[in-house]
């Protein structure tokens, strides 16, 4: 008989990270989601998503998802409404030995407002994306939400945009983007559709022409 001492010493994954935020267009832009790569990590059991509460500042688990379905999560939750305000996520990965990961790095949402002009111009204003580098915003606008147009770009370091030749037709669509630094994939397995390319903010109605 042999006798041998063996330390086995935990070892926890690196946080597993966003891809992006976004408010979803297949859900009429009323949801936020969020979207990761789903190969992340070894062994992986399911991923936890965590919203930020607004009253204290703390995230909160809201979601688990099974490693093996899509990387995605819409927010239905009525407290996470992208036309009031924006949120901010983070994501962790728990293993088949129950090992939860630390907390991935935040990502918030864009969120639009607006205001009209004297003359019936159209001002928006939008808060930062959090959670990956980007250089410009891309102002878009439609009669529809479904068949939105880019009008113009600007530069990340602006936070406003006026357009003075909105359509006087109503009803009339604002939303803004920003281009991700790469491309966001899905296994084709959830609701939402892939590639994502972008974030989206909510839409913001125009409103109607004061005379």
């Amino acid at each position: 008989t042999n006798t041998d001492e063996i330390l086995i010493s935990e070892s926890l994954q690196n946080a597993p990270e966003i891809c992006m935020v976004s408010v979803s267009e297949i859900q009429k832009y009323k949801h936020n989601i969020i979207v990761w790569d789903n190969k992340q990590g070894v062994n992986i059991d399911h991923f936890k998503v965590y919203r930020m509460d607004h009253a204290t500042n703390f995230f909160k688990f809201i979601a688990s998802v099974d490693a093996d379905s899509a990387g995605i999560f819409t927010d239905m939750d009525i407290k996470a409404n992208p036309v009031t305000k924006s949120d901010f996520y983070k994501l962790s990965m728990v293993d088949i030995c129950g090992n939860e990961t630390e907390l991935s790095p935040e990502h918030k949402t864009l969120h639009l407002t607006r205001n009209q002009g004297v003359n019936n111009e159209v001002n928006l204003i939008w808060e930062n994306y959090i959670g990956f580098d980007y250089a410009s915003y891309k102002v878009w606008r439609g009669h529809h939400i479904d068949s939105l147009i880019e009008i113009d770009v600007v530069s990340n370091l602006i936070n406003t945009y006026t357009d003075p030749a909105a359509p006087k037709r109503r009803p009339l669509y604002y939303n803004i983007t920003v281009n991700l630094p790469g491309i966001c994939l899905d296994d084709n397995k959830g609701s939402e559709r892939g590639p994502y390319a972008m974030s989206r903010s909510n839409i913001e109605d125009a409103g109607a022409v004061e005379e």
